[in-house]
């Protein structure tokens, strides 16, 4: 089996050659790919970090115990000072605004992390928007509001 940093380097000299570009449509970030690579490592030789790039250790370590235990909350990660998946919220939230059925106020991302973090801090704020959540769902959504309509549909089908 060859070296890891090799494997590692022949798929960078790949993708420079043979890859696709793609334009991440929320930040216009430019990235390179090619599809189904891969690259294989014994693990019973040491751990496959690389050399040719600056390493974040402790990211490393914080975000494979995140991974392994299967958590899929990113509280753990920014807990623990470890920001790769940051922005992955922020663009859910995004889409979100776009989408006219929310009614969603458009923040910055300075501010969505601060709102974010007050949420994170505050229980009853927690508390009062479960609550709020659950009383816009029972107004909106609920079988005695949309009861009439199912009923139409169903009488319509049958």
């Amino acid at each position: 089996m060859k070296h890891p940093e090799l494997q590692y380097l022949d798929l960078l000299k790949d993708i420079l050659a043979n890859g696709v570009e793609n334009v991440d449509e929320g930040t216009g970030a430019k990235s390179f790919g090619v599809f189904g690579r891969q690259i294989r490592f014994d693990m019973a030789d040491g751990f496959p970090l690389l050399t040719t790039k600056k390493m974040y250790w402790n990211g490393i370590l914080h975000e494979l115990y995140w991974f392994v235990s299967g958590q899929s909350n990113i509280k753990y990660l920014v807990d623990n000072n470890v920001h790769i998946w940051d922005d992955y919220p922020y663009k859910i939230y995004k889409k979100k605004i776009q989408d006219s059925r929310f009614k969603i106020q458009d923040l910055s991302k300075e501010e969505f992390i601060e709102k974010m973090q007050k949420l994170i801090e505050d229980s009853d704020m927690r508390r009062n928007m479960g609550k709020k959540g659950r009383q816009t769902v029972e107004k909106d959504y609920s079988l005695k509001v949309l009861g009439k309509q199912l009923y139409e549909i169903l009488r319509k089908r049958i």
